[in-house]
């Protein structure tokens, strides 16, 4: 299994005829996003976006079963970038060539996410994980005896608040 930079995902080359299976997820993915931005799905949406969401799942349904997430995010596409979907198909290529395994392509798309989307937000992944280590309790006990005491003060000012409508 070959080690790859996240941040160079996106200029990986990768020849989609010898990989049939995600050749077919480009496929489909390209008849969805055409028919969830046809005239009548984009009316669909703006009136009702709940049926609009139905129709597009029951159309698609085999596929949606197993993909339920991508195609969520394609039906909401402005919640998905063209870049991220080349990215996508690459590491699938690069799985079904057998370059990488199907655990490290998960572990490289959600990197990916996270770095697009989340550690930019902090100024890079150290920044975020110092974020979330300042800002999260340093242990259960901790956690639970913040929680007990919260708890405590929510009792005794609904106490406070019955004796003051008395």
């Amino acid at each position: 299994m070959s080690d790859i930079d996240i941040k160079g995902l996106e200029y990986i080359d990768v020849d989609f005829n010898k990989c049939k299976k995600t050749k077919e997820l480009i496929e489909k993915i390209t008849e969805i996003l055409n028919y969830c931005n046809s005239d009548e799905m984009k009316e669909l949406k703006k009136k009702n976006k709940m049926e609009y969401e139905d129709k597009i799942l029951e159309k698609y349904k085999n596929f949606a079963d197993n993909k339920f997430k991508l195609v969520m995010s394609l039906i909401y596409s402005d919640n998905i970038s063209f870049s991220i979907l080349k990215v996508y198909f690459k590491i699938m290529g690069l799985v079904e060539m057998g370059t990488i395994s199907q655990e490290y392509g998960d572990e490289l798309v959600a990197e990916y996410m996270n770095e697009k989307y989340i550690y930019s937000k902090y100024g890079g992944k150290e920044n975020f994980e110092k974020f979330i280590k300042e800002n999260t309790p340093k242990n259960r006990k901790e956690k639970r005896k913040f929680e007990q005491s919260y708890e405590k003060y929510l009792k005794e000012k609904e106490k406070k608040d019955d004796k003051n409508k008395k």
